[in-house]
Order: structure tokens, then C-alpha cells, then sequence
């Protein structure tokens, strides 16, 4: 084997590998949700959001759309941030279901997998 081919086989397994954990990365930060037990917010459904946030005009709008704009609670991290610290969020926006027993459950990124799955 030349050793052009030799680097050219380095440089491409070092690429494939590259690529497949950007991959897994992604899957892995598109969860739809995971339990939070439970937790101090009375039962309903909560989005948090941030100034900053460039999606989190959207997720409000859609929540707005699907739910109404009474049927949700929305905290912000500049108004209240120990409940994001409460919570352990760290991304926004996202969404928390609590159910009759004030179990939690956090849906990351937009709502739209949390409003299918959540019969309001």
C-alpha cells in the first residue's frame, strides 16, 4: 500500500468516525422527553423560555395554537430562574407536562411531539 492510499484510508476512517458521533450526538439531544419525577408546579403544562431564545417565539406560538393561550404556563429565565434551576433545565425552550401526582416530564425543543402525546 502507497502511502498516499495509507493516508487517504486515516484521513477517511477519521471521518467516518467524526460524522458517526455527530450523529449520535444528535439523536441522543432529540429525545422527546424524559421523566423528571417529581415535582414542586401543580399539575399542567409549562414552556420555558429565554430572551435569547431564537426558537422560543415559535414554541409559544405553537402552544398558543394548539392549546390556547390560558391552557399553559410559560416561565421565563430572566423572571424565574430557580425554577429552570429547580428543574435542571438547561436548554430552551422546552416543555414540562406535570400530572395529577406532580410527576414531571421535560420535552426538549419545540413542543410539537409534546402536544401529540399530551391529550389536553
Amino acid at each position: 500500500m502507497s502511502d498516499l492510499t495509507l493516508r487517504l484510508v486515516v484521513v477517511g476512517g477519521v471521518l467516518a468516525l467524526v460524522v458517526a458521533t455527530v450523529v449520535l450526538l444528535r439523536l441522543r439531544d432529540r429525545a422527546p422527553s424524559r421523566p423528571l419525577g417529581t415535582v414542586p408546579l401543580d399539575p399542567g403544562i409549562y414552556l420555558f423560555t429565554s430572551a435569547a431564545c431564537a426558537d422560543c417565539h415559535t414554541a409559544r406560538k405553537s402552544l398558543e395554537r394548539r392549546l390556547g393561550p390560558q391552557r399553559f404556563v410559560e416561565y421565563t429565565w430572566e423572571s424565574d430562574p430557580g425554577i429552570f434551576e429547580t428543574l435542571s433545565i438547561e436548554q430552551v425552550p422546552c416543555s414540562v407536562t406535570v400530572d395529577d401526582e406532580r410527576r414531571a416530564t421535560l420535552w426538549i425543543g419545540q413542543p410539537d411531539r409534546m402536544i401529540y402525546a399530551v391529550d389536553p
